[in-house]
């Protein structure tokens, strides 16, 4: 019975490290090649993300654009595709991503990423 139970505590401190992790930071990247735009979503976590976003870009007519609202499950991973139809005409240029995930807290950086980490 003691061993038992001493088994069972040897078998909890190795699986509750793992548990008491810190979330790291969900990432979704809007990119364009100047004549298409794309996105890619990473998540270095074994958990999904529930994440909205929207891609905004400069196209040809030199106006501010942005792609519809998109509504995702960010899987771990890195995930990347293109953004279909678009408004404007490439070339496209000063892409950035605004958005936000279910409980985590979001931030838009200098390099047009967002940044998403727990709260």
């Amino acid at each position: 019975m003691i061993t038992r139970a001493l088994s069972m505590t040897f078998m909890l401190s190795l699986v509750a490290p793992a548990l008491a992790q810190t979330p790291k930071p969900v990432t979704i990247e809007c990119t364009t090649d100047h004549k298409t735009l794309s996105v890619t979503e990473t998540n270095p976590n074994a958990a999904e993300a529930r994440c909205e976003y929207t891609c905004y870009y400069t196209a040809s007519d030199k106006k501010q654009h942005h792609t519809s609202t998109a509504r995702a499950i960010i899987r771990p991973g890195k995930n990347a595709s293109g953004m279909g139809r678009v408004d404007g005409e490439p070339p496209y240029s000063e892409v950035s991503t605004k958005g936000s995930c279910i409980s985590w807290k979001c931030e838009t950086l200098s390099t047009g990423q967002l940044k998403c980490s727990s709260s």
